[in-house]
Order: C-alpha cells, then sequence, then structure tokens
C-alpha cells in the first residue's frame, strides 16, 4: 500500500511539474510575440534607386550560373572565377556620405539575398565591377559592384535549380525594425 501511494505521489508531483511549465511557456510566447511591433515592410523594385544609411543603391541584374561563364560572358572581375554555380547581383552604388565607405566592411555583412518559394538564403562576397578592384566609396562617387552568392547542392539540390531561377530574390538591407528588400523576379541564367 505504502508504494502505491508513492507512486501517486510521483504522478501528482511531476503533473504538476509539467503544468507550471506549460503555464510559463504560454505566457512567455504569448508575451514575446507581443512585446515587438511587425517591421515595416519597404520593398522596392530592379532598377529603383533606394537610399540606405547614406548610399544610393540600383540593382541592375541577377545572374545565375557556373562563376566561369559568368565572368566571360558578363563580365566580371577575375577574382569570381570558381568552377561552382553561383548567383551574381549587378548593382550601382553612390556614396552620399561625407566620409569613404568601405563596402566590404560596412555593407556586406548586412545584407542577404533570400529566393521564395524555394528556401534559399545566403550571404556573399563582394567584388568592384571595375579595373581598380576597390570596394571603398569617396565621397559622391559611383561604382559598379557585384556581390557572388554560392549555391551548392547543400542549398539547392540539382533537380530544384529550374524552379529556384524563377523565384523572387529579396535582396535584404535591414530586417527591423524596416524590412527593406529589392526584390528581382527571377534570375537570368548564364
Amino acid at each position: 500500500m505504502i508504494h502505491f501511494k508513492n507512486k501517486k505521489v510521483k504522478y501528482g508531483i511531476l503533473l504538476c511539474v509539467a503544468l507550471v511549465l506549460v503555464i510559463v511557456f504560454i505566457l512567455a510566447y504569448r508575451n514575446a510575440n507581443t512585446r515587438l511591433p511587425a517591421p515595416v515592410e519597404e520593398y522596392y523594385e530592379a532598377g529603383d534607386v533606394i537610399e540606405h544609411n547614406g548610399l544610393e543603391i540600383c540593382v541592375a541584374n541577377l545572374y545565375f550560373g557556373n562563376m566561369n561563364d559568368i565572368v566571360d560572358k558578363k563580365n566580371m572581375p577575375e577574382k569570381m572565377r570558381s568552377d561552382n554555380d553561383g548567383l551574381v547581383i549587378v548593382f550601382d552604388v553612390t556614396n552620399k556620405k561625407e566620409e569613404n565607405v568601405n563596402l566590404a566592411a560596412d555593407f556586406v555583412p548586412n545584407v542577404e539575398l533570400v529566393a521564395y518559394p524555394i528556401g534559399y538564403d545566403n550571404q556573399g562576397m563582394i567584388y568592384a565591377v571595375d579595373e581598380e578592384g576597390d570596394t571603398i566609396l569617396k565621397p559622391e562617387e559611383t561604382k559598379t559592384f557585384a556581390i557572388r552568392f554560392g549555391v551548392s547542392n547543400n542549398l539547392v539540390r540539382q533537380e530544384r535549380r529550374a524552379r529556384f531561377i524563377k523565384s523572387d530574390f529579396y535582396f535584404d538591407m535591414s530586417l527591423y525594425p524596416v524590412h527593406k528588400a529589392i526584390i528581382i523576379h527571377g534570375a537570368e541564367k548564364v
């Protein structure tokens, strides 16, 4: 009989602890999702000139294919050459600040390329398209840059590539409190 009472006590204690955990989880989940407002969404199309942190950005093209083919056919920098597949976004940037801006340090760590509905999300590496290859912009200077994003079988399987290049690509520059992105409808196959 004592053994039976010990089991009842153990189950009662476990049930109370589980009930308390469920209540705490529900209150915390509800509180966390109502604490901050939803981000303001600012979506732009390719070709629009967008002001972001003192820079004027205009996306021209998005290419998909083997990196060697993109470098050869689209006159991209030799440093981008690779045997792997990739996405390359080409854009013009004008520095409206009164100081120099290093895009490799100040811009690229905060941007990413996201594809919907296929589910691709990646950060890339920036290259200057001109001969100098410098990612530093002087005040009021305009340059053309390219960001290379890798595409491997781990990120997008081979049989899904045809749907992948038809996806909507979001070039995200900020997520919160303002979700600022340039939408590119499909990539050009090279």
